[in-house]
């Protein structure tokens, strides 16, 4: 837990990431979502200098909405 693994997938982005929506939303998302607030504060901590690489890729989706890839320099 103390690891940030980028390269955890292997190349390949897991199949789902959503939380669903209605009845059907994840009882788990809030906890999800303060984690994720978690960890991009450990990044800042750790790189003082993150910045884009490259363009962000969007997902092709009409019915959700997410980064496909992210690259960052922190050099």
């Amino acid at each position: 837990p103390d690891d940030l693994l980028m390269d955890r997938f292997s190349g390949q982005a897991p199949d789902h990431l959503g939380f669903g929506a209605g009845v059907h939303h994840c009882i788990g998302a809030h906890f999800a979502r303060l984690l994720a607030t978690g960890l991009l504060d450990v990044v800042r901590r750790r790189w003082r200098r993150v910045a884009l690489a490259g363009p962000v890729a969007w997902q092709p989706s009409f019915l959700t909405r997410g980064l496909a890839g992210l690259v960052l320099d922190t050099s």
